[in-house]
């Protein structure tokens, strides 16, 4: 049941943050520091910054890559963009540990869901995608099975500090 309320938040702000904008990283702040306080082993605090400036690079990158254009002058990633990297990496240790069981999920939830998303995002968003979906699909699938393994690795690695 947690593993479904975890992902039912994500969703809440995920929408929250695609549809309202910028404005709207204060509550998912709010949430982070209760998920930090409440709900975060002291393992998983040590990696929330971690994960979450792993990720606010990674979409930079693509900006500077010209993967992704934004419509605003500046070249950095928008606040809710920035949002949603503060909010992804709370559901790794609860509503998505599911997919370290195996790589294969890794390489589906990097496919399936994650570089799906910014497909369906430039839809609905200030996001676009200028290069043809033959080169913009696979680096996004190589990039976030990239970070996912990396997550799961230092993830892993609490069964070493547990010891």
């Amino acid at each position: 049941m947690a593993t479904f309320i975890n992902l039912g938040i994500f969703q809440i702000f995920w929408v929250g943050l695609v549809l309202a904008g910028d404005w709207f990283i204060i509550p998912v702040c709010c949430w982070w520091v209760v998920h930090f306080r409440v709900y975060a082993s002291a393992f998983e605090r040590m990696l929330l910054p971690i994960f979450t400036i792993a990720g606010i690079t990674m979409d930079q990158l693509f900006i500077l890559l010209g993967l992704f254009q934004f419509n605003q002058i500046s070249s950095a990633l928008p606040l809710w963009m920035i949002g949603l990297w503060i909010l992804f990496p709370t559901t790794l240790f609860h509503g998505l540990r599911w997919i370290w069981s195996k790589s294969t999920w890794i390489l589906f939830a990097s496919a399936g869901g994650a570089s799906l998303n910014y497909v369906l995002g430039e839809k609905i968003t200030s996001l676009t995608l200028p290069l043809s979906l033959q080169i913009t699909a696979p680096t996004l699938i190589i990039a976030w099975s990239c970070y996912l393994l990396m997550v799961r690795r230092l993830s892993q690695s609490e069964k070493v500090h547990a010891t």
